[in-house]
């Protein structure tokens, strides 16, 4: 089968549907408006410029929702698992526990990434933003629906410690903090 398409916001309608066709039910479950999709011109037109972030936005939902229901109809729970550039397996997986240095009082910001998405903003620049004035010992909490591995691994090359924790609804729990020197 070849590359296998990584789901993200960026992911055009059309490009989904061709390479998952059975995820057209999917997307129509997440909204009614998806129906539309089943009509040849429109799928052809407005589905070849359509993103998945668009299609969230036109159809009133979060765009993190939409993804995280695509990503595991297609079984893509970890982008790790499927061929993302930009997320590494290694030292990047969800870990089981928190390691000793996860202290909940010593997180200073909490951060929804989920939130930052549905805005079409990228979380990385404001985590990066958080990070740069974080006192050594400190904690920065990330909550996703998703494992934001790209984020961790861009803060784990600038110098930072980042753990990917499976939280209780389902949600993930991400702890970032400065690696001691």
């Amino acid at each position: 089968m070849g590359e296998v398409l990584i789901i993200n916001p960026q992911t055009k309608v059309s490009e989904l549907l061709n390479t998952y066709p059975g995820l057209e039910d999917v997307l129509i479950a997440q909204a009614p408006i998806f129906a539309k999709l089943r009509n040849p011109v429109l799928r052809r037109t407005v589905a070849r410029v359509a993103t998945l972030e668009k299609a969230a936005e036109m159809a009133g939902i979060p765009v993190s929702s939409l993804v995280s229901a695509l990503r595991k109809a297609a079984g893509h729970e970890n982008p790790a698992d499927h061929g993302d550039p930009h997320a590494s397996s290694e030292g990047a997986s969800v870990s089981s526990g928190p390691p000793a240095w996860v202290d909940p009082q010593r997180i200073t910001e909490i951060l929804d990434v989920d939130e930052h998405i549905s805005r079409g903003e990228h979380p990385l620049k404001e985590v990066l933003k958080l990070a740069a004035v974080l006192a050594p010992g400190n904690l920065i909490k990330l909550t996703s629906t998703f494992t934001p591995l790209p984020l961790t691994e861009t803060l784990k090359q600038q110098g930072y410690d980042a753990v990917i924790l499976s939280g209780e609804t389902g949600r993930y729990e991400t702890f970032i903090r400065r690696k001691k020197d």
